[in-house]
């Protein structure tokens, strides 16, 4: 098995990263404060979820500068006094990111990666080799790839992937997201203008607090459950031919679950993929990650160079063992 590990610079040229975060937010909420929505014209007594909305995206944009991530952000909501305050943060990220994610294109890249797991053997399109994609993000950008190259559609998703982390498959892609998704079965929104998606992102929301339905974003911190799924995840991918990090910055607010998922790891290979440029190897930030990552490992891996650091990232790593 051959086992992916995504962060958010995975899909930065298709959903903004972290450094871009409050610019984007910025613009969004320009454009949610000048656009005419649709659903408002014909209900305008939803206008206190537009100001709802409105609000949160505000809030968030004001405390980011004072947190590592916008997760972080909604992780200090949860310890507010009014629990409306928590649920409806994260309906308003998913809101946020349906948004981004609907008017953006699939990254050619990921189109790449999945073009190289499959092959078509009698009309059957199959796995070159077992796959396990451990993923932070909330995009789709891997489901949306997968359509695209297998020429399938979303509502034939499930016959590909696989999301149980209990109980990962050789016969279908195993997509395992941490911190949860955005809402896969809203995606025929995809690819539309700005203002088209954000109309549409915004009607998402509030059918969601109109129906009381919880966001499908859900954060590896707030699952109880979560604690034996990591242990079994570890367990199934301990002894993987290669392990790849893609736009991974090793964030402390994860490192709990990402020592248990590598700790144990007898892997063959380990590659780290990253934008940093090799003349900025003694970045403070890089050599941070990597002592957290090496720490993990045991000293045969640097005397037998089955540490890598790759820092072109014109397209995804594929391990050569693998094809």
């Amino acid at each position: 098995m051959t086992v992916y590990y995504l962060g958010a610079g995975a899909s930065a040229n298709s959903i903004p990263i972290i450094s871009e975060i409050n610019v984007k937010l910025k613009e969004a909420i320009e454009l949610l404060k000048s656009s005419k929505l649709s659903i408002l014209v014909k209900n305008p007594h939803y206008s206190s979820n537009y100001e709802l909305l409105l609000n949160i995206w505000k809030d968030i944009q004001d405390k980011l500068p004072r947190y590592p991530t916008i997760d972080t952000v909604l992780y200090n909501l949860q310890f507010h006094s009014d629990p409306n305050q928590f649920y409806h943060g994260k309906l308003a990220l998913e809101c946020l990111f349906n948004f981004w994610e609907w008017k953006s294109h699939v990254d050619i890249r990921y189109k790449g990666l999945i073009a190289s797991f499959y092959r078509l053997i009698n009309s059957n399109k199959q796995l070159n080799k077992p796959i396990t994609i451990i993923s932070w993000n909330y995009d789709i950008q891997v489901e949306r790839s997968l359509c695209y190259m297998l020429n399938i559609k979303l509502s034939e998703i499930e016959n590909y992937i696989n999301g149980d982390p209990k109980n990962l498959s050789h016969n279908k892609l195993n997509l395992i997201k941490l911190n949860g998704t955005i809402d896969l079965h809203l995606a025929s929104h995809l690819r539309r203008s700005s203002k088209e998606s954000l109309d549409r992102a915004f009607n998402h929301f509030v059918k969601k607090i109109d129906s009381s339905s919880q966001s499908t974003i859900r954060f590896a911190w707030e699952r109880p459950e979560n604690e034996a799924e990591i242990s079994t995840l570890a367990a199934q991918i301990k002894q993987c031919n290669s392990i790849v990090f893609l736009g991974y910055s090793f964030p402390n607010f994860n490192a709990e679950y990402d020592v248990k998922l590598i700790r144990d790891i007898e892997t063959k290979r380990i590659v780290l993929q990253t934008k940093i440029d090799q003349n900025r190897l003694a970045h403070p930030q890089l050599i941070s990650e990597l002592s957290k990552l090496k720490s993990n490992l045991p000293p045969r891996y640097f005397k037998h160079d089955l540490f890598q650091i790759e820092y072109d990232i014109s397209s995804f790593h594929v391990p050569i063992d693998y094809a």
